[in-house]
């Protein structure tokens, strides 16, 4: 047996824990128990009470910016402008390729 490509099946759900924020914030550290999860159609982030949930063709694309601790996970709306809600985490690679294996488009900072 082989290996298989991709390791995934793109049409299951990618899903990430880490912390969750809003903005208007400025600096400081997000809520903890914050959730991405996404396929290629679908983007929900949510947590500590926060939620966005957007359909792909509704977007921009989702920008990967560095924070200081964390890389940040935004909703560019087609404005340019960002969700007030983003995800933060640790592994900014496995969600770009993710993000990239179902299609999404990926902005980054």
């Amino acid at each position: 047996m082989g290996n298989v490509w991709p390791p995934e099946s793109v049409s299951a759900k990618a899903s990430f824990t880490g912390g969750v924020r809003e903005r208007p914030g400025g600096w400081g550290a997000s809520a903890p128990f914050g959730h991405l999860e996404f396929d290629d159609a679908e983007l929900h982030i949510w947590g500590a009470g926060m939620d966005l949930r957007v359909v792909k063709g509704a977007v921009k694309g989702i920008r990967l910016s560095a924070g200081i601790l964390a890389s940040r996970v935004s909703v560019v709306w087609p404005d340019g402008s960002l969700a007030d809600v983003y995800f933060a985490a640790l592994g900014r690679r496995a969600i770009r390729e993710a993000l990239r294996n179902r299609g999404w488009p990926v902005i980054e900072r």
